[in-house]
């Protein structure tokens, strides 16, 4: 039998101690290093995946995973990668976005025009409350008050 500290150590050389700031519904760019096989050597390589994470499960756990979705030439390909994968080299948000969902399977049916959409009208709703919380009169208000100081004190 393996002791229980054999386990961990095995666990540890195979797993990254920290989590990656998972969201559904962000796009991400992820580095990983893949092991290939030659007859000479094995050899590493590095391949970059980039799209929409459409699933997050078990995120905390050990066994926790993710699925990035992207559309390469017409035909879209997924990806399920573990959150704790040592052979995750970088891992770098690109664009967050807010979604009502935990699982957007539904993205598979829509057209790469669809999602887009769907997306920038969420960040548009966004970015216009921002605008108009900015162009809100705060100085205004401020000189009001002051003024109104003013005459109480003559």
């Amino acid at each position: 039998m393996m002791n229980i500290s054999k386990v961990d150590e095995i666990l540890k050389n195979k797993y990254k101690s920290t989590l990656p700031e998972v969201k559904v519904g962000s796009t991400v760019k992820i580095v990983m290093r893949l092991k290939e096989k030659t007859k000479d050597k094995n050899k590493d390589k590095t391949q970059t995946i980039q799209g929409l994470v459409i699933s997050k499960k078990h995120g905390a756990e050990m066994g926790g995973y993710f699925t990035v979705r992207r559309i390469l030439d017409g035909i879209g390909t997924e990806w399920t990668l573990p959150m704790l994968s040592s052979d995750i080299i970088s891992f770098e948000v690109m664009k967050a976005s807010k979604v009502r969902r935990a699982k957007l399977y539904y993205i598979r049916e829509k057209s790469v025009r669809e999602t887009k959409s769907a997306l920038k009208k969420e960040f548009r709703t966004r970015s216009a409350k921002i605008e108009e919380i900015a162009e809100e009169p705060v100085e205004e208000v401020q000189i009001e008050e002051t003024k109104a100081e003013e005459s109480k004190t003559e």
